[in-house]
């Protein structure tokens, strides 16, 4: 197809995209070289991983470079993830292409065999000539083998992974090859936490939530305190993200265990309550969040003042249909939580919450699926924030539902895993060589010795 002297395409860049897909589209551009040119596409869920990977904030503008280099990343990641899988191939062809008896493999389908050997780290240069050795205990003789081609395939493995490590286990072909491939495996850590004394909740003049404007007209009993100064006391590090300033929690609810030596718990975060129920300030368009024995007892002063027929301004909300709040119908009637509001109240209609406040609310309690993503994007505006967001599902232990949520692909927390799995498989790296250079002073000793 004939183009324009001066055409302008449009490429589209793809999750994991590497180099040769995004050099193959390119140059479908013939004159690139002269007055043709190119605009890069990218989803949101890629521009999130590109900024990621450039160390840049959500308002950061991206340049070509930066996308030009996360692609070549993925092309260096894709390269190291077949190189096992490359060479267990070429060596089979070594091994059967004199030999056509040999291209048929035994089967086997006894799960003893399958799956009962445990797997392990290895470098897939030894997981290559082991695989090779394999191979060559299949031959009768050695002139039925491409010797020549066999020692390349060791060479070049030997080249490029001899720093890569991948999983091995005593698997026949294809079993190995499924773990090969596997770019996780998951662990099952086993995490015992210090013995801690539960904290005796504190009442207070419980019948002020009628009355008061705002959480912070409420009695000094009470202990209120924002959203933003509680979670930061956990660690500064949640700082970098935008909390609403209008979420409030009782002291009740903040402080759930204490250590009799130390009055500060430095692991309160394995400790949270759950985000169950909540006081809505009419006035003040503010949340009060509140502990199980608090909304108990709250509860009940609403259904007293309901007989009575007596008004108040603000709302009691239970939180497990928070996210509701952010829906607007086309009907007019108020979510279910604040329908039961108004069956409490009779003397006001109650206003909806803001989204801001309640992704607040959901990124707290370890929710992984928002209403609404763009209020979701407002508090993590900056990469801080997006790489300590993940944070609040492994405190809720609702991790298993980070895949392919809201908060994985405003947050970037995939590119996150793997930057963790190359940390890891550094430090293995270095342990190797130092095992290493141990050997090669014992091999010294041994020699003087001699």
């Amino acid at each position: 197809m004939k183009l324009k002297r001066d055409a302008v395409a449009a490429l589209t860049i793809g999750p994991g995209m590497c180099k040769d897909k995004l050099m193959q589209a390119a140059f479908r551009m013939r004159q690139l070289d002269r007055e043709q040119s190119l605009k890069l596409i990218l989803p949101l869920e890629v521009v999130t991983q590109v900024q990621y990977f450039a160390s840049k904030g959500s308002n950061d503008l991206l340049q070509n470079e930066d996308v030009l280099d996360w692609v070549l990343k993925n092309t260096v990641h894709a390269i190291k993830s077949g190189l096992p899988e490359w060479a267990s191939q070429g060596s089979f062809f070594c091994t059967t292409k004199k030999n056509p008896k040999l291209r048929l493999l035994d089967e086997n389908l006894a799960l003893r065999d399958l799956y009962a050997s445990s797997c392990s780290d290895a470098v897939v240069h030894d997981v290559v000539i082991r695989t090779q050795n394999r191979f060559r205990g299949r031959c009768q003789t050695d002139d039925l083998i491409l010797n020549d081609l066999m020692a390349g395939i060791a060479h070049r493995s030997k080249k490029f992974g001899q720093d890569i490590f991948t999983k091995e286990s005593c698997l026949d072909e294809e079993c190995e090859r499924e773990l090969e491939n596997e770019r996780e495996l998951e662990k099952e850590v086993e995490q015992e936490l210090p013995l801690q004394t539960p904290i005796t909740e504190q009442d207070w003049n419980y019948a002020k939530v009628f009355v008061a404007e705002s959480p912070l007209t409420l009695p000094s009993q009470a202990g209120i305190i924002s959203l933003e100064t509680a979670i930061c006391s956990l660690s500064p590090q949640f700082r970098h993200i935008n909390w609403d300033k209008n979420v409030y929690m009782t002291e009740n609810f903040m402080k759930t265990v204490g250590n009799p030596t130390s009055p500060m718990l430095t692991e309160r975060q394995h400790f949270l309550r759950p985000v169950d129920a909540a006081i809505q300030f009419e006035r003040s368009s503010t949340l009060l969040l509140l502990s199980e024995r608090e909304a108990d007892s709250i509860l009940s002063l609403y259904w007293e003042r309901q007989h009575l027929n007596q008004s108040f301004n603000n709302s009691f909300i239970s939180l497990s249909f928070l996210k509701n709040s952010s829906r607007v119908l086309d009907s007019g009637t108020f979510p279910l939580q604040l329908r039961l509001c108004d069956s409490t109240t009779k003397s006001h209609m109650p206003k909806y919450l803001s989204s801001s406040v309640i992704a607040s609310v959901q990124l707290f309690s370890g929710d992984t699926m928002f209403e609404n993503e763009q209020a979701l994007t407002g508090l993590l505006n900056t990469s801080k924030g997006k790489e300590v967001a993940t944070s609040f599902t492994d405190f809720r232990d609702t991790h298993t539902n980070l895949a392919r949520s809201d908060l994985e692909k405003v947050s970037g927390s995939d590119l996150k895993g793997e930057e963790v799995s190359r940390k890891e498989r550094e430090k293995e790296i270095d342990r190797e060589r130092e095992h290493e250079r141990e050997r090669d002073r014992e091999r010294g000793q041994e020699t003087k010795r001699e």
